[in-house]
């Protein structure tokens, strides 16, 4: 064992274990989608104020260093007989290629006469730590396992000059891409699509460490955790690549990443998370506890969870910045992102929450979970700031009609709120937040329907200090320990224009240089700070928008 991840047995002669999914076990997933209901505010789509700056470009293999590949060595993992090496001990020249077009005659791993398929490629590769993939009409076989030793780096990489990316596919329900050792592994601008497993339906690694850069997943399952991807490492990175139509019955229908030790390090940038399924983290879950966690810059867009986090679900420790995440739907225990976990220096920051659903359900004779449309944290530390969460419902279960948080709840910890901007959120009683033990600073509460501010939440006391904010209506009565502060105003914040979901404020707007005075909640240029999204320190950012990878 390592962790609570079991280690399997994988060989070249014994695959593992196929996977049909049956069309009853997705039955609860297609009632779940039934519940979404056309939303008024920003039809056309999301509009904003355009797309963010892009990611960071990736450099291409040519011109990567085998330094950006760490030699971490990975403590536990059982041995599994490599893929051994062709007869010659140095090998052929490097890069390796491959093709899906058969040969007449044997090929030598140039490009001139490409090896036949990738197992042959790994095969013959010698001491080359690169293999190159020419595109062409047919599909690479994906049910391959590798064994990469201790220090060693392998890249599988797309032919640069091709004109789509080579793909990697399972037929017949097979698993895809099997990789174990301590070595450390790239793929880069590689399609997988339609594999099967217990696991990591399409790729299942348990490394030193990981990249994905520019890859495609889609139509993979799992029956387990993993619908396209299930890692196990000390770091891994998701760069630019997308994940549709992927599904797994535990956690991660897109992807579930989890790390051997606390330090692990985990890093999704400029990925697309789109229509995948699963009981908890459709799009993405998180199974490592580390404060070393950062999603930037992703989208996350019409994912389903039968149970919670139909975007993002587990240990959110570290920063999640500068993402989209747009109509998903989560069950009963919680929308588009649900964490059980958070440190103080966790953030949660220029992000936009729009059109995002929880199912409230009755159970045992009573209304269950409180669900949150948009963002539940539990255990809650940290600060959300600068984000727009906008039009987030959740629904009311059907018996009694009681719902959670339109918006956003948080319990059994302390967090800062600050400089965020709640519109048209709605559910039974609370339209846009439920908290406890938390500071609400220069915060924007406008329209939507429930009561405008906070609600209880699991019996939990208030002790919510709330200051420098716009509309919020004060419970009735006040929790215990709950504190109305100073700058509190009610008057509609003249957004540029809400249908268009432009929610800068006007030049005449009466919540400009309104919130706290203290230099720390300042704006960029140094004035004092505006109430919402776009004021403070953080303030200075572009949302992202539904086009993208």
């Amino acid at each position: 064992m390592v962790g609570r991840y079991p280690v399997l047995p994988v060989t070249a002669t014994q695959p593992r274990r196929r996977y049909v999914p049956s069309v009853e076990r997705w039955g609860g997933l297609l009632l779940l989608a039934a519940i979404l209901i056309d939303s008024p505010a920003c039809r056309s789509g999301v509009a904003l104020l355009g797309d963010a700056n892009p990611p960071e470009t990736v450099v291409s293999s040519d011109e990567s260093s085998d330094e950006s590949i760490a030699d971490a060595v990975a403590d536990g993992v059982e041995d599994t007989p490599p893929i051994p090496d062709g007869p010659d001990s140095v090998g052929p020249s490097c890069p390796v290629w491959a093709t899906t077009t058969p040969r007449p005659t044997p090929g030598d791993g140039t490009e001139a006469m490409p090896f036949f398929g990738l197992r042959e490629a790994l095969n013959g590769r010698g001491d080359c730590d690169r293999v190159r993939l020419l595109g062409g009409p047919d599909a690479y076989s994906a049910r391959v396992d590798l064994t990469l030793e201790e220090g060693e780096a392998l890249v599988i990489e797309a032919d640069p000059g091709a004109d789509a990316p080579p793909r990697l596919a399972s037929v017949d329900g097979e698993a895809g891409l099997a990789v174990r050792g301590r070595g450390s592994l790239v793929l880069e601008g590689l399609a997988f699509a339609g594999g099967q497993a217990s696991r990591g339906g399409c790729l299942d690694a348990e490394v030193s460490r990981i990249e994905l850069r520019r890859t495609t997943w889609n139509g993979c399952e799992s029956s387990g955790d993993g619908g396209a991807v299930f890692v196990l490492a000390d770091y891994v990175e998701l760069t630019d690549s997308a994940f549709e139509d992927c599904m797994a019955v535990g956690e991660g229908g897109g992807a579930a990443l989890a790390g051997r030790t606390d330090s692990a390090t985990v890093v999704v940038r400029g990925s697309a998370f789109r229509r995948n399924e699963a009981a908890h983290g459709a799009g993405l879950a998180l199974q490592v506890i580390s404060v070393d966690v950062r999603i930037e810059g992703s989208r996350f867009v019409a994912n389903r969870a039968s149970e919670s986090g139909a975007a993002v679900f587990g240990n959110l420790g570290g920063v999640m910045t500068g993402n989209l995440f747009v109509d998903n739907i989560g069950g009963p225990s919680g929308g588009a992102v649900v964490g059980n976990g958070g440190w103080p220096a966790a953030e949660v920051v220029n992000n936009v929450f729009l059109r995002n659903r929880a199912a409230s359900v009755t159970t045992g004779g009573t209304s269950c979970c409180d669900p949150a449309g948009a963002l539940q944290l539990r255990p809650a530390y940290g600060t959300i700031r600068n984000n727009l969460f906008i039009d987030n419902v959740s629904e009311p279960d059907a018996e009694y009609g009681q719902s959670g948080p339109g918006a956003l709840m948080t319990g059994d910890g302390e967090v800062r709120v600050l400089n965020n901007t709640f519109v048209g959120n709605s559910s039974s009683r609370s339209a846009h937040l439920g908290v406890s033990r938390v500071v609400l600073t220069g915060n924007i509460f406008w329209g939507g329907e429930g009561d405008a501010g906070t609600t209880s939440s699991a019996g939990l006391p208030g002790d919510a200090v709330v200051e420098y904010c716009d509309s919020f209506e004060v419970p009735e009565p006040p929790f215990i320990g709950f504190e109305v502060g100073v700058g509190n105003v009610a008057m509609d914040p003249l957004f540029v224009d809400r249908v268009a979901c432009d929610f800068r404020l006007r030049a005449d707007s009466p919540v400009r240089d309104a919130s706290d005075p203290s230099a720390s909640f300042r704006d960029v240029d140094g004035t004092r700070g505006d109430m919402g999204a776009f004021g403070g320190p953080a303030g200075d950012w572009v949302p992202l928008t539904e086009e993208g990878p």
